[in-house]
């Protein structure tokens, strides 16, 4: 196991919290410190879990308490709205799969209370996808300023669906912020995570969740959509992803098909993420159990270690960390080189940038 030594008191007991580890050896937390980084790593209701079941004196226990009242109602309303949503889709012959949000709630922790998250996510396939559209925007959900203004011109439009992957879509009418976000791919083509619809049915899989059936996928397939997203696209950048990741392990990893995992990442060039992000987790300090895959090596966490710690702002531009970020996990010259075209692919739809440089110089968005 890669030395923690170097790993903050405040950043290990995080750790802690999402492994369910012994409780490191008191120490002198910063508590305000503490506070801001399981705010920022989105890991309240797991910590808030851990200190209670550890009885652990942690001064802002109070407000943590309320402040994780709050986001299981929330999450709740969340769970209702997205069956109706689901229900509204399918009423209309438009088949929707849950991703992310409340499904991997409780998937990964048994209660939807128990994972933050904000925004509705669905996807749709992509010969559904603008009937869709039309359907949730008849029914109050309404695409951004931004979407819909690369929606206006067909030609646009066109380059937009063929770069692009997602739809956030808004309905203010409602008495909470409620966002919905449509995709019809798991992220941007140029990122060549290869996840295509014609094999959702295949794995597809039905949940029941507070008394709705949605459909999502089987283990084996949605633990691959949870690692190039947590890995692939937001390459571990919070806290929160890592505690996904073991909750994955310690609920399913002894029961999931992993011949399987690795025919399907091998298949789709991301054999070297899934081995590099398992190893991950064992040198954090997950103890690893009977049936988790076998003969994973530790990696070395310590290039995380100073941007968990700093809680840097999103950047602006993602275009180039995901180019850099591309190369380096896709497995083999077949797959880097795919990365390579993908991206060249993308600066060559010219008009599309122009046009999107264009909108953010006139809008100044925050």
């Amino acid at each position: 196991m890669t030395s923690l030594s170097s790993f903050s008191s405040e950043l290990k007991l995080l750790l802690a919290a999402c492994f369910g580890t012994v409780v490191p050896a008191p120490e002198n937390f910063d508590s305000g410190r503490l506070q801001k980084l399981v705010s920022y790593h989105g890991i309240r209701p797991q910590f808030l879990a851990f200190i209670h079941q550890n009885n652990l004196d942690i001064s802002f226990r109070s407000s943590l308490a309320g402040l994780c009242q709050n986001i299981a109602i929330n999450n709740l309303l969340s769970v209702r709205q997205q069956a109706e949503i689901i229900k509204l889709l399918e009423n209309n012959g438009i088949q929707s799969y849950a991703y992310k949000g409340s499904l991997w709630a409780e998937w990964l922790y048994g209660d939807v209370g128990k994972r933050e998250f904000g925004d509705i996510d669905l996807l749709i396939k992509p010969a559904q996808f603008e009937p869709a559209i039309e359907v949730l925007k008849s029914a109050g959900y309404l695409p951004d300023e931004y979407r819909q203004y690369l929606l206006d011109k067909p030609d646009r439009k066109a380059d937009f669906f063929k770069t692009d992957y997602h739809i956030p879509l808004v309905n203010t009418s409602l008495n909470t912020s409620s966002m919905v976000e449509a995709h019809w791919q798991v992220a941007y083509p140029r990122l060549c995570f290869d996840f295509f619809s014609d094999e959702w049915d295949k794995y597809q899989e039905t949940y029941s969740l507070h008394k709705s059936h949605i459909k999502g996928f089987s283990n084996e397939y949605q633990f691959l959509l949870l690692l190039v997203h947590h890995g692939g696209k937001e390459q571990w950048s919070r806290i929160k992803y890592i505690a996904d990741f073991s909750a994955y392990l310690k609920s399913h990893g002894s029961n999931t098909n992993w011949k399987l995992v690795e025919e399907l990442a091998k298949s789709k060039g991301i054999l070297k993420l899934y081995k590099t992000s398992l190893g991950l987790l064992k040198a954090l300090g997950l103890p690893w159990q009977e049936g988790w895959p076998e003969n994973i090596i530790p990696t070395n966490p310590l290039p995380l270690d100073l941007r968990w710690e700093i809680m840097p702002a999103q950047e602006a531009n993602s275009t180039w960390p995901y180019f850099i970020h591309g190369i380096s996990i896709h497995d083999g010259f077949k797959h880097k080189s795919r990365v390579v075209f993908a991206h060249l692919k993308y600066f060559m739809k010219w008009r599309l940038l122009f046009t999107k440089m264009k909108w953010y110089s006139q809008n100044k968005p925050s």
